[in-house]
């Protein structure tokens, strides 16, 4: 006989009442008794089989029982008050209560399907009884399992494909987020993410959404003049205009979507409260809005018009028709530099904005920003002050790494690097959002265990979360995306983005969204894993957000998936590395700038936040680090004469006072200073190098210098180690100025730090040398760099 979860008709009225237990066994007899009756049991709706919560389970004349799957234990507690309605009722005895567990073990060689058959025997003398029940099953919500939880295969992955797509997700590629609920809930955590605050700067969330009306919150004695805080979610009439204002909702989703109301599915950190923060993408960008701000949407970002002559001829004529003729750069600083001063400052402002109303640790723990202007590189002072406070208060912010690996058409690449197929080509540690070394940026892997095609590589990258591919649409190439909350109007209103998919077939699907995918859907996947973190140690800081994360993490050698391909990592027609691959440092760790540190593990990030104050690293980052400066510069050419690489020691740790380094520091974090480069403005014969000869005014000075091109790659070491950190891949595009710059700016005023965290935990000292090599299609000017390069080590 199958049932779902939930009392038989003929005990529902003891159901109501409580229970007393006298021992494991009840119902005995005496012979000269009648015969019990059949055993028979009932499930209460309490509990929750994902988290270990457990369910009550209620025996009515069984002297045991036992289950397939999972674990029952007897529950002891005194006689409740009976009410009235079951009064009277002799003949029914008092159920016996268990607690029903699918234990973390059964879990994890990700044989389990759902919906599950869960069989239980009760015994009563000889008699036998088998109750059948069905846990997870679609439109239902058994014991505490939401019914599109079985698609969200970022939280559990047993290789079913649900999507239609022909690359079904490997079973155990997921964040073992089960495993981390079993934890918390052993912890004393029965809600993962209760009490965690997340802030999302995204476009402004639908807290209308059936899973995410009970998880807003606002702190209202704080005033929010800019009206930028929990804004209503967007009207369906903004939808029909532009579904991408769907994004934060989706984001949200991923993080805390409610895994208590039977609706829809279940957010990693689904007890955790959210906050939306308006970024004001519109008004800031004006017509240059092309990328939205957004980080890896749905789709390509060929849907975007392109800033112009991309073709490298040197004029102005728009020769591919793929570009947008409206524009005639693809630079902003070339195209006009005071519109780039402009919209640096209303960034800024918005920014600032959002850090002023998340940044008390009573309010925000963590903040997700799926987000980024790509084709602007600039630097804030300001920003990078209040990136400061954030770490300074324990808030921990975990920024999108970009979506543009192999986006060519939105790029200045000359023909003859075109052919590098395969190659980072877009270098995304453009703002102090990405260069902060405090700042947790997150890459995607996708469900077949690698790397998502689009997702960017960084030096500074910290962690991988899940985020999939496109999705379904119709390819033999096509692999599952993420399910998330969608909107709370109906999809058949405005353009679903799901509309004809297997996914919109299936009931219960209309508010939800089977194609998040990008490193927008990735980063809520690792705030989600991070609020998990919170929920475990409350008070952590960022130091220690970072180390868990990091320690935790799954490498290649964890998950041969995560292996970088030689290709991908050697040119072999000019014989140079395009990146170095995975790497162990000194200090043991692990780390690639395709990856970071690995895939996160949840449940390992959670136990380590439990034990942290037995774990030496984790321990002594409650503290914050210790900041040195090294500046004692001297430059050189690689080849004197060419001059197209320029190699820079530098040493001399200081601190603030100028008091040199005297111990082993253990490095918690790294940023070295490009800003210095500048070219030599004359003797220049490359193409894209001709325009340095130019008046600093002119059109083709400016376009010279922001060229992807003229810094092909920058990549750095020390004395103390064999790993090497690749700070900016070879043909990656580069829109910044150094030296040469539109703007009277001293390079001095105008850092770009850089951070690498090929580093982490390694001990360096007073006298370690860190190595810088810049390499160029154009002539460098080794003094510049030797003015103004510096290396900066915060650690313990």
């Amino acid at each position: 006989m199958k049932k779902r979860f939930s009392m038989t008709a003929g005990a529902l009225g003891v159901f109501l009442a409580a229970f007393a237990m006298t021992g494991c066994h009840h119902g005995s007899h005496h012979d000269s008794e009648p015969p019990l009756p059949d055993p028979s049991m009932g499930v209460g709706t309490d509990g929750n089989v994902l988290t270990g919560d457990p369910v009550t389970v209620y025996t009515f004349y069984a002297t045991d029982i036992t289950a397939k799957y999972g674990q029952l234990t007897p529950v002891f507690g005194d006689l409740l008050a009976v009410p009235a309605e079951a009064q009277g009722q002799d003949s029914l005895p008092a159920p016996v209560a268990w607690h029903y567990v699918l234990p973390a073990e059964v879990f994890q060689d990700r044989s389990l399907k759902f919906p599950l058959e869960e069989e239980f025997i009760l015994k009563n003398g000889s008699k036998t009884v088998t109750e059948t029940m069905l846990i997870g099953e679609p439109g239902g919500n058994a014991a505490g399992v939401d019914p599109l939880v079985l698609f969200q295969w970022h939280i559990y992955n047993n290789g079913e494909e649900k999507f239609g797509v022909p690359l079904p997700p490997l079973a155990g590629i997921d964040l073992r987020v089960i495993e981390a609920w079993h934890l918390l809930t052993a912890g004393n955590v029965k809600v993962p993410g209760a009490g965690v605050h997340v802030a999302v700067f995204d476009t402004q969330v639908d807290f209308r959404h059936e899973d995410l009306a009970s998880r807003k919150y606002e702190n209202t004695a704080v005033a929010d003049p800019g009206n930028i805080r929990n804004q209503p979610g967007p009207a369906l009439e903004e939808l029909e205009e532009d579904c991408e204002d769907i994004h934060g909702t989706a984001v949200a989703g991923l993080i805390a979507a409610d895994g208590n109301n039977g609706a829809g599915g279940t957010g990693i950190a689904f007890g955790a409260a959210i906050t939306s923060y308006l970024l004001n993408e519109d008004e800031i960008m004006g017509d240059k809005s092309f990328h939205k701000g957004i980080q890896g949407y749905y789709g390509d970002d060929d849907e975007f018009p392109v800033y112009g002559d991309n073709d490298d001829d040197g004029d102005d004529d728009d020769d591919d028709k793929d570009i947008d003729p409206d524009f005639d750069s693809f630079s902003f600083v070339d195209e006009d530099p005071e519109e780039t001063y402009r919209i640096k400052q209303a960034l800024d402002a918005n920014m600032t904005e959002m850090f002023r109303l998340s940044g008390d640790r009573k309010d925000t723990d963590i903040i997700n920003m799926s987000l980024g202007f790509d084709y602007l590189t600039y630097n804030s002072p300001e920003t990078w002050s209040l990136l400061d406070g954030l770490r300074d208060k324990g808030i921990s912010l975990f920024k999108a790494m970009g979506n543009e690996y192999e986006d060519t058409e939105s790029n200045i690449i000359d023909e003859e690097y075109d052919k590098y197929t395969g190659l980072e080509r877009q270098f995304n540690m453009n703002s102090p959002l990405e260069r902060h070394p405090y700042v947790i940026t997150v890459g995607a892997v996708n469900a077949l265990g690698a790397k998502s095609s689009y997702s960017s590589c960084s030096a500074g990258l910290w962690i991988a979360g899940l985020g999939g591919e496109e999705g379904y649409t119709g390819s033999v190439t096509d692999s599952a995306a993420l399910v998330s909350t969608l909107s709370s109007y109906d999809p058949s209103l405005y353009d679903d983005l799901d509309e004809g998919t297997p996914f919109r077939n299936m009931p219960g699907t209309a508010y939800y969204t089977a194609k998040m995918n990008g490193t927008s859907a990735a980063t809520p996947t690792i705030s989600g894993v991070a609020a998990l973190v919170v929920s475990a140690k409350p008070d952590i800081t960022v130091p220690q957000m970072r180390y868990v994360l990091a320690r935790t993490a799954r490498n290649d050698e964890v998950l041969p998936t995560l292996t970088v391909p030689s290709q991908e990592t050697f040119i072999a027609e000019i014989g140079e590395n395009a990146n170095f691959g995975w790497q162990t440092n000194g200090a043991g760790m692990r780390h690639s700038s395709f990856y970071g540190f690995g895939l996160a593990d949840a449940a390992g990030a959670v136990q380590l936040a439990f034990g942290c104050a037995d774990d030496e690293g984790c321990l002594k980052r409650a503290a914050l680090p210790k900041q040195y400066i090294a500046e004692e510069v001297s430059c050189s050419y690689e080849d004197p004469e060419t001059r197209k690489g320029v190699i820079c020691s530098v040493s001399g740790l200081k601190d603030s006072a100028g008091s040199p380094l005297t111990n082993e520091l253990e490095v918690d974090a790294l940023t070295v200073n490009l800003a210095g480069y500048g070219f030599a403005l004359e003797e220049q014969t490359a193409p894209a190098c001709v325009g340095l000869n130019e008046e600093e005014s002119s059109r083709e000075f400016r376009k010279g210098v922001v060229n992807a091109n003229n810094v092909t790659q920058s990549f750095m070491t020390h004395s103390a180690t064999q790993a090497k950190s690749m700070l900016k891949p070879y043909y990656a595009a580069w829109d910044y100025y150094g030296v040469n710059a539109w703007r009277d700016v001293a390079p001095e005023d105008n850092p770009l730090e850089i951070p690498a965290a090929d580093f982490y935990l390694e001990k360096v000292s007073g006298d370690t040398v860190f190595t810088v090599t810049i390499r160029s299609q154009c002539r460098l000017k080794a003094e510049d760099l030797s003015r103004t390069a510096r290396v900066t080590v915060y650690g313990y």
